[in-house]
């Protein structure tokens, strides 16, 4: 249905979605968090009985990639954390 490097919504038939992770580690993102806002509102606003999330990996995750795809914090530092974290918080809220 839609994809990015990180992170498939797939079909899984009788109206069942599934948010199933494709990076390596498993890491939290950017790119999840983006399609996690964008299943959320397909789920909500289509013809859908549910969401699940999940991948093939043998851990779900690892956690989050504070420093995000590049694996520098940038200029912004402890404050882009900050602000990649309270993201995060409010998608999965």
């Amino acid at each position: 249905m839609r994809e990015n490097k990180g992170v498939s919504l797939i079909d899984l038939g009788d109206g069942v979605a599934c948010l199933e992770f494709q990076y390596q580690d498993e890491t939290l993102d950017a790119d999840i968090r983006n399609l996690l806002r964008e299943a959320v509102e397909e789920i909500e606003t289509n013809d859908w009985a549910g969401m699940v999330i999940g991948n093939t990996a043998a851990d779900f995750s690892v956690g989050a990639n504070l420093a995000g795809g590049d694996g520098k914090w940038g200029a912004g530092g402890f404050a882009a954390i900050g602000s990649t974290a309270s993201k995060r918080c409010r998608t999965l809220s």
